[in-house]
């Protein structure tokens, strides 16, 4: 009798295993696919982990193509839609399986950290991608883009272009010259070739007076040249004899001219250093007031102005 101890005992049966739903749940909200893997069924999960990464991407780029408030709301409501509905289906998935009884599936929490760990790094290595090559967002932070943005805008940014589609008016992301660690947002006033001189306040590109509806001067003062014409400072604040832009720089301006940083106090820009075009505020928050600016949201920065002679 002491001999049957010694026996190999019989492995038991794989039984059952209840899937609780209220795991599939929590499970949703980090992988679409991941409450699949928890059921046992790892081929689905992955597919469908995949499906919503694509889908999201698509969501995204067809928001980039038409940047509107209109559109946001739209989008926003389909990719609420599926997620509920995915949400619903991965609970009737659950249900079903604990019904027919499936066995556990004994590597499911391995395969769910596994996919995971894998698909979150495939996202990031993405988004870098999109961020270096596509778009960006932006936070603005200062008042020397007013009134064309506010701070506490958000906006995306196009880094698909080439330097010879830049124009008289767009609005750049830039390094800035005298600290890249740093972000900088002007419009782009001239390029390399062009003419430009400031006059009482008014800048005159190759010659003709540009319409800038969207400068603005808080200082009354006008402020008389009193720098060479190689010198950078206040003294050109207002006005600038005529100068060209060489090979390879630009000359930017903030929209609220007496309260900005740019070309006039720091020079030439240089083109290497520009990252993007602004092309859409995507969200707006007025933090004096604790609100969101809704009538800015969808608002296009990318817009071609009357002035735009290139």
């Amino acid at each position: 009798m002491e001999l049957d101890k010694f026996k190999p005992k019989a492995r038991p049966e794989p039984q059952p295993f209840k899937r609780r739903l209220w795991v599939s749940v929590i499970l949703t909200f980090f992988g679409p696919g991941l409450p699949l893997i928890y059921c046992g069924n790892l081929k689905a999960g992955i597919l469908l982990e995949i499906g919503s990464m694509v889908s999201a991407l698509l969501l995204v780029a067809l928001y980039f193509i038409s940047p509107t408030l209109i559109a946001l709301f739209i989008l926003v409501i389909i990719a609420i839609v599926i997620f509920i509905g995915i949400l619903i289906f991965n609970v009737r998935y659950t249900r079903s399986t604990n019904d027919l009884k499936i066995p556990r599936f004994n590597k499911a929490w391995t395969w769910i950290i596994i996919v995971f760990v894998g698909l979150s790094a495939i996202q990031e290595s993405a988004s870098l991608l999109i961020k270096s090559y596509v778009c960006e967002a932006y936070h603005i932070p200062s008042t020397a883009m007013e009134k064309t943005l506010l701070v506490g805008d958000y906006i995306l940014v196009d880094k698909s272009f080439g330097m010879n589609e830049l124009h008289t008016g767009d609005l750049l992301i830039f390094k800035y010259p005298k600290d890249p660690s740093q972000n900088y947002i002007k419009r782009l006033i001239a390029k390399a070739g062009d003419r430009i001189k400031i006059e009482d306040k008014l800048v005159y590109l190759n010659g003709e007076k540009l319409d800038e509806p969207y400068a603005q001067h808080a200082d009354s003062r006008t402020i008389p040249y009193y720098a060479g014409r190689d010198e950078w400072g206040m003294g050109i604040r207002d006005n600038m004899p005529e100068i060209t832009i060489p090979e390879g720089a630009l000359f930017v301006l903030g929209d609220n001219r007496d309260n900005s940083s740019d070309s006039r106090f720091w020079g030439f820009l240089d083109q290497d250093l520009v990252k993007g075009k602004a092309r859409v505020i995507h969200f707006s928050w007025d933090s004096e007031n604790n609100r969101v600016r809704w009538d800015r949201i969808g608002t296009r920065l990318d817009q071609p102005l009357k002035f735009d002679n290139q």
